[in-house]
């Protein structure tokens, strides 16, 4: 399986989505599956522990959680033949969420641990 992680890090918005996820990321590279790194923001130090762990990275030269970068996040999953798309992060919308629905058969995974993301245009939702 390969999986797509969009997050996003900053000194406003802290690490933590991209901690959480780099931990499932882990997890599922232990299992066999191919992991990416898509990003809007990042910090270098962030950055360094995902690319000390070999997993390759793309930057997205956009504005973070506007519809171009929901846009170029699904064409990269696509070009990528990605299985699942994994969003972490507050500033992911409803409306960035929709445009990443229309990349059948991409699924979506949401991390939703403040259960207020309604509608979720997700697949499977951990909270």
């Amino acid at each position: 399986m390969k999986v797509l992680f969009r997050v996003d890090a900053g000194p406003v918005m802290g690490g933590g989505h991209w901690l959480r996820c780099l931990v499932l990321a882990d997890a599922l590279r232990a299992q066999g599956h191919k992991v990416r790194w898509c990003y809007a923001q990042t910090t270098p130090a962030l950055l360094q522990r995902v690319r000390q762990r070999d997993i390759p990275t793309i930057p997205l030269a956009v504005e973070m959680a506007q519809r171009k970068d929901a846009e170029l996040a699904r064409l990269q999953a696509c070009n990528d033949g990605i299985d699942w798309l994994v969003l972490d992060g507050y500033q992911f919308g409803a409306d960035y969420r929709e445009v990443l629905t229309q990349a059948a058969p991409l699924k979506l995974l949401m991390i939703d641990h403040l259960n207020d993301s309604r509608p979720l245009f997700a697949d499977a939702v951990l909270n």
